[in-house]
């Protein structure tokens, strides 16, 4: 994955594991980051838990577990 992408823009990289889930009829997604990229971990994480909250993830569309 691309540190760039992942640290500057975290909803893009969210919003192409749920659109390829999707297209393949898959319900998880897993997201590798190294240990030496906190800041990244930190927007994904960031940016997963608000996708969460606001109900575009999870038990209203249960076929995305990202």
């Amino acid at each position: 994955m691309d540190r760039s992408l992942l640290e500057g823009n975290p909803h893009s990289v969210l919003e192409g594991m749920i659109i390829g889930a999707y297209a393949i009829g898959a319900n998880e997604g897993f997201v590798y980051v190294r240990n030496e990229y906190p800041f990244g971990r930190c927007e994904y994480w960031d940016c997963h838990s608000a996708s969460r909250e606001r109900g575009l993830l999870g038990k209203k569309y249960p076929w995305i577990n990202v």
